[in-house]
């Protein structure tokens, strides 16, 4: 029997605890307990998740998310054996089956995007410059439907109609393909947001991801069409020190779900927010000169000049 969960918001749910927003010249991360950054007056928000999902299996390094109506989508790879995993799970977070989609030398699943009866992943060679195998796969039995290679490591994936979208390594590039893998966009990044996993939501493309001085979260609304930022959340971390936006992101019914943790063959947790609380913190995007991220504050732009690379 197929059991599905119904997530309510409670009253003592709505009760968050926001980060005082302050300016800061300079900021020290701690190991533990540390405070979160200030960046012109515009603080990381940080706050509980309204309900959290238990999903129980062999998750490794957490990549992508998916829910629809019956089942739990992840993506993850076992980086020991080079494995590229799809699981499937019930809504109560039971494993239902896994998918391995290893391809030779392509073994890093990337974000995953959904269809009516399929799911896309990017299987990519886990190296920066590697290609990726684009696989659709079947939702009902986790077998490969279709696929087509691109000469880029694709790290994440949103679908709209007849357009896929992809973010690169560390999320430098974005593109667009059609269905059948042929290349209708390449734009550089506009942002200093390492996209992780994307979604398309009405006409706007939702990407999370790590900034790139790789102490604040962000998740991005986009324009789908020109693939410029419209407006941003910023987003601390969690109670063991994961940036809510670091790995496994999707949006469904008014919630936004994240899944920052890995599961390295355990349970592992996915946060569920209300998404219209969420989209309340979000403030707009300008335009910028050269290459400056027009989300960005001039404190972020400093602190990310002076980043180390991201990896995935």
């Amino acid at each position: 029997m197929r059991r599905t969960v119904t997530f309510r918001l409670t009253g003592r749910h709505l009760a968050y605890a926001f980060a005082i927003a302050a300016r800061l010249t300079t900021f020290t991360v701690l190991a533990t307990a540390a405070p979160e950054a200030v960046f012109d007056g515009i603080a990381p928000n940080t706050f509980p998740p309204h309900q959290t999902l238990v999903v129980r299996g062999d998750v490794f390094h957490v990549q992508g998310l998916e829910i629809d109506d019956s089942f739990v989508y992840v993506s993850s790879v076992d980086t020991d054996t080079k494995r590229a995993l799809l699981h499937k799970f019930s809504t109560g977070g039971t494993l239902v089956g896994t998918a391995a989609l290893t391809d030779g030398p392509r073994y890093h699943p990337g974000g995953i995007a959904q269809d009516a009866s399929s799911i896309w992943i990017p299987v990519a060679e886990y190296v920066r410059s590697g290609s990726t195998r684009i696989v659709r796969v079947d939702k009902t039995t986790l077998t490969a439907i279709s696929s087509f290679t691109v000469p880029d490591h694709i790290g994440a994936l949103a679908i709209k109609g007849d357009r896929i979208y992809g973010a690169n390594w560390d999320a430098r590039h974005l593109y667009v393909w059609d269905i059948h893998g042929q290349l209708l966009q390449k734009v550089r990044n506009p942002t200093d947001v390492a996209y992780q996993d994307m979604k398309i939501v009405g006409d706007a493309l939702v990407a999370s991801g790590v900034m790139r001085h790789q102490l604040t979260g962000a998740i991005d609304w986009l324009d789908a069409d020109t693939l410029q930022p419209r407006r941003r959340v910023l987003l601390g971390r969690t109670e063991n020190w994961a940036l809510w936006t670091r790995e496994g992101m999707t949006i469904r019914d008014g919630k936004l779900f994240l899944m920052p943790h890995d599961g390295n063959g355990r349970a592992t947790d996915i946060g569920i927010f209300a998404l219209d609380a969420m989209e309340s913190l979000a403030f707009g995007c300008t335009p910028a000169s050269g290459t400056a991220d027009p989300c960005a504050t001039a404190f972020e732009r400093k602190v990310t000049d002076n980043a180390a690379p991201l990896s995935n």
